[in-house]
């Protein structure tokens, strides 16, 4: 844990590889100090298909957390992890950033070799 979910508007792959904006998902989960680095999980989902009342891109981050983390903590992470999306330095953008609780006894989880 954790699944670090990246959406983005797939018009900002003319700006920015997707791949850096998980790469800084990544780095900045990992920063946290809250996760083992074996156990942060991040990958993102392009839309061409998204409207909004300003028409702006946007990245939205969701980290998918087990329950059982402090608020404190969580608002440390998404404040983390919005200054780390600020700093790729991407303009006439929506970044925002959600943090979920699983539920642990409903979690299930195979690695198939």
């Amino acid at each position: 844990m954790p699944h670090c979910i990246v959406e983005y508007a797939n018009p900002l792959t003319n700006l920015i590889d997707p791949q850096k904006i998980v790469a800084t998902v990544h780095h900045c989960a990992e920063k946290s100090g809250l996760f083992s680095i074996e156990s942060i999980k991040s990958r993102a989902i392009g839309y061409d298909h998204f409207t909004s009342l300003n028409k702006l891109n946007f990245i939205h981050v969701n980290i998918r957390l087990l329950s059982g983390r402090s608020d404190t903590a969580k608002k440390q992470l998404s404040t983390e992890m919005l200054n780390a999306l600020q700093k790729l330095g991407l303009d006439n953008i929506s970044l925002t950033v959600e943090i979920t609780d699983m539920h642990t006894d409903s979690y299930a989880k195979s690695i198939v070799r």
